[in-house]
């Protein structure tokens, strides 16, 4: 595929930055580190300015060296990602277009991240850890609150993507460290021929789907699928 423009985004003055989202508008949103080490959220406006996202002091959450991310933007700017507070456990968040900010924290899990925010109904997805370790998908709505959300028979799950008809991704895995994509609720996708996931699984509303994996050499590649009638 042939691109018509490319563009470097680098929050100024920061020593990484990694884009990690993009809404209908252009607005970008990602995580960069400052020369001291420390992490934190942005969002690029569609004026290309850039703007610090990190949780207020009133959260619990602070600034340091931990993965500080804004992981998803949707078309209206609502902003999801996670957060650490000075005990280094980690919080889902959101913060809202009004500039409003609020922790998602799955009940009784020890640690969350959100991921993922639809323009109507604000469905959240992400994944929490609970006591055990083990690792789970998770949908939130002001309305009904959390969900569970796990493949069958999955050690752990983690959700990536949500449409607005409702149809949901994430990554899994049964054994060790290879891992699988899956369209909700029991459908595999895998790239064919490929050794483990590499950690994303992503739908658009039009059913495409792109991730990424690990081939057997070890190498890590790209894929774009695209839903077929008959995964449901």
């Amino acid at each position: 595929m042939k691109t018509g423009h490319s563009e470097l985004i680098d929050f100024p003055g920061a020593t990484y930055t990694n884009a990690a989202d993009i809404n209908d508008r252009g607005e970008v949103v990602g995580r960069w580190n400052d020369s001291g080490g420390f992490s934190h959220g942005y969002c690029r406006d569609v004026n290309r300015d850039f703007h610090v996202v990190d949780p207020p002091t009133s959260s619990g959450c602070v600034v340091s060296n931990l993965p500080n991310v804004a992981h998803g933007i949707n078309d209206v700017g609502d902003i999801v990602g996670r957060c650490f507070d000075a005990a280094e456990n980690e919080h889902g968040f959101v913060q809202w277009r009004d500039g409003t900010f609020e922790l998602i924290d799955y009940p009784g899990s020890t640690t969350s991240d959100a991921w993922v925010i639809t323009n109507t109904h604000k469905v959240i997805g992400g994944d929490y850890s609970d006591t055990s370790g083990f690792v789970h998908g998770f949908i939130w709505t002001r309305s009904g609150g959390f969900q569970t959300v796990d493949f069958p028979g999955a050690l752990h799950s983690a959700i990536r993507s949500v449409t607005e008809n409702g149809t949901i991704t994430g990554i899994y895995n049964v054994a060790g460290d290879i891992l699988h994509g899956f369209l909700v609720p029991n459908v595999t996708i895998d790239y064919p021929g490929s050794l483990s996931n590499a950690g994303t699984l992503v739908i658009n509303n039009r059913g495409l789907i792109v991730g990424g994996y690990d081939d057997a050499t070890g190498g890590e590649h790209g894929f774009v699928a695209t839903r077929t009638p008959s995964a449901k």
